[in-house]
């Protein structure tokens, strides 16, 4: 109570109000004091320290001054460069920005680039196996004659130039040889199952020598559509080389197709031979002898029919012979050329020679000359002996073109000076251009129409024969 009291007392407003009159009484003496000695000066002991004191402050702010305004200086110069290094972060920061959307952009080309580059790569194998569209295009190229070695290299080479593309695992050429027995085993259910198809099959076969070997050729023939059984090399031309030949060839569809489709071989052997009813050869002893083997091996009878052209061959075989007796009974008849088929038919040999062979004869002078007369360079066909038409067609067109041949020999020929010579004057003999004469008759009347109506004909070798019947009347 007592300090509350004590309080009330000190800071009551009458005791505040003295208070600050007294204080302000003091305050205007003291000013008027202050005022009074300003004017008087008073010496100090100190003043001329007082004086240095004023001198090196005033020196001191005219270098804090002079330091003021290098640091303004400096603080511009600083702004300055620092706008210029804000420019050049934003450069930079633009800059960083580019290169950040480069790296995208090349990882986006680089995810097409790596997805083009799989597309530009062809797979080969699914599995570990090869597609078949790979066998497919092994099988072109077998079919083909690509030697297998040379298959893989052929198959690379068709991808990287053709199609721009790389063909991955390219099957090597032990596979390719599996490949190609492949290609045997599609090739005999093929032949079966065309067999099947049809009901009356002719077999067909004909042989040839090519280089010291033997080749037979077994063909099928249904309707219009003809397919190639087997071509193989045998030791010969007997009956018992092309019976072994065909019984193999046959025997191997039957157990290819049992396998396939599954069945007794011996029962599909037995259907696939009964649909065989006919042979189609040529004209020769030892094929009627085989088609005498089968039906004994397939206790089937077999028709026999015989090729509509060969007969022509007959027709060349007695000309030649006729030419050759005709030689030896007129002396005057003997020709320059060489030969031993009669002079008309060495003289024929000797223009093709001219037209065809290099060396001895000129084909590149007798085909300006077809040029020069506006002849197709096809007009004289390559003397082959004398195989059906052949040597009749020649005789006719050495008659028709004789004074282009005589002309062509007398001036721009460039062949040997014997076969010109031999020409020369075997195309002036008149006896043998009778003979010549005579040929081309044969070809005109007889060998052309007939090669022309079997040739053109799309009718089968049975329904051409009252055709053939009409001719052999006609000619006896």
């Amino acid at each position: 109570m007592k300090t509350v009291a004590k309080i009330k007392k000190e800071y009551c407003i009458k005791t505040v109000n003295q208070r600050d009159k007294r204080h302000r009484q003091t305050i205007r003496m003291l000013r008027r004091r202050l005022a009074s000695s300003a004017t008087v000066k008073v010496y100090h002991p100190c003043s001329h320290i007082n004086d240095k004191l004023r001198n090196i402050i005033k020196s001191l702010k005219r270098r804090v001054k002079i330091l003021e305004e290098r640091l303004f200086d400096v603080e511009t110069e600083l702004k300055s460069s620092l706008k210029v290094n804000e420019q050049e972060v934003n450069d930079l920061r633009n800059v960083i920005k580019e290169k950040d959307l480069l790296v995208e952009f090349l990882k986006l080309s680089n995810k097409d680039s790596n997805s083009n580059l799989d597309k530009t790569i062809v797979d080969t194998k699914k599995n570990n196996c090869y597609l078949p569209k790979v066998r497919e295009t092994i099988y072109a190229l077998l079919l083909m004659g690509i030697p297998v070695k040379s298959c893989s290299r052929a198959i690379r080479v068709i991808g990287e130039s053709l199609r721009n593309r790389h063909v991955k695992d390219v099957p090597s050429s032990a596979t390719i040889a599996q490949m190609a027995y492949e290609l045997g085993v599609l090739s005999n259910v093929q032949a079966a199952e065309f067999i099947f198809r049809n009901d009356d099959i002719s077999l067909s076969w004909d042989a040839t020598s090519l280089d010291g070997s033997h080749i037979n050729e077994i063909h099928l023939t249904a309707d219009n559509t003809t397919i190639v059984l087997d071509v193989c090399h045998i030791p010969g031309g007997s009956t018992s080389d092309y019976v072994r030949h065909i019984l193999s060839s046959f025997l191997e569809i039957g157990s290819t197709y049992a396998r396939f489709n599954g069945g007794d071989p011996d029962e599909l052997l037995q259907q696939i031979v009964k649909r065989v009813s006919c042979t189609l050869t040529d004209r020769a002893a030892v094929n009627s002898c085989v088609r005498r083997q089968l039906e004994k091996e397939w206790n089937h009878q077999l028709i026999e029919l015989n090729c509509n052209v060969h007969p022509l061959d007959g027709i060349a075989r007695c000309v030649r012979l006729d030419l050759q007796k005709f030689v030896d009974k007129s002396e005057g008849v003997k020709g320059r050329c060489f030969g031993n088929d009669g002079t008309a038919t060495n003289c024929i040999h000797a223009v093709s020679t001219l037209r065809f062979k290099n060396g001895s004869g000129d084909p590149e002078g007798f085909k300006c000359m077809l040029r020069d007369h506006k002849l197709p360079l096809s007009t004289f066909c390559r003397y082959v002996g004398n195989r059906l038409h052949v040597q009749f067609h020649l005789a006719g067109l050495i008659i028709q073109h004789l004074p282009k041949l005589v002309s062509f020999l007398e001036t721009s020929c460039s062949a040997g000076a014997m076969l010109k010579s031999s020409l020369l004057q075997d195309l002036g003999n008149k006896l043998i251009l009778v003979q010549l004469w005579a040929l081309g008759m044969i070809g005109k009347l007889i060998t052309g129409p007939w090669m022309t109506m079997f040739y053109s004909s799309t009718k089968s070798n049975l329904e051409m024969s009252p055709v053939i019947q009409d001719s052999v009347k006609r000619l006896n």
